[in-house]
């Protein structure tokens, strides 16, 4: 909920009054801010996070040091506070902008941000949904095929040809999520106050 509250209270987008530093501030938070959310709906959505633990590192590579051995709910929570920690470096910047802001724009910079998490949120939900079900019905009807022909890295093909799937899939559905995303910001916001969602990032 942190995390939530603390991305939805920043800007999301880029003020003419702002100088280079203030520019770069915010485009640092907000790759923070996106990566924590992201990392939320990972553990939101129950996505195996073993692979995303131990981090590789060239330290304990050529030092042959080990990472503690943690479960999948310790490295969920351990993502959750790296998260909760990174976020927390933005929260003076956001204050200072929502002390400056006018209500009308807090409350337009909280729906564009809901917009933006719901569209990630339903991106990735359709992703794993149709990923899992497809690696598992092609490695039952595909894998001797693929093991024939690409021998030890049949299974590692076939994931290519799985996330490939996938990728064609999810340009369609994000083309879609984009149209959509656009229509219910111009029903809240207004066509005046409304701006497509892909372009919030790059305005100066």
């Amino acid at each position: 909920m942190a995390l939530l509250r603390w991305y939805l209270q920043g800007p999301v987008q880029l003020s003419a009054q702002w100088d280079a530093e203030e520019t770069c501030r915010f485009h640092g938070q907000n790759v923070i801010s996106y990566a924590a959310m992201g990392a939320a709906l990972l553990v939101l959505f129950q996505v195996p996070l073993n692979n995303f633990y131990p981090p590789y590192s060239p330290v304990t590579f050529f030092n042959s040091l080990k990472f503690p051995a943690f479960d999948a709910s310790q490295i969920a929570v351990l993502i959750l506070l790296l998260g909760l920690i990174a976020s927390s470096l933005g929260l003076n910047a956001s204050a200072h902008w929502r002390s400056a802001a006018s209500a009308q724009e807090r409350r337009s910079a909280v729906i564009r941000k809901s917009i933006i998490l719901a569209n990630a949120a339903i991106f990735m939900w359709i992703s794993f949904k149709l990923y899992y079900p497809m690696l598992a019905s092609l490695q039952i009807n595909w894998g001797p095929t693929f093991f024939t022909v690409f021998g030890n890295f049949g299974n590692v093909a076939l994931a290519l040809v799985i996330i490939l799937m996938v990728f064609a899939m999810s340009l369609v559905i994000g083309y879609g999520l984009r149209l959509a995303s656009q229509r219910v910001e111009r029903l809240l916001l207004g066509d005046e106050d409304a701006e497509p969602i892909t372009k919030l990032s790059g305005r100066v």
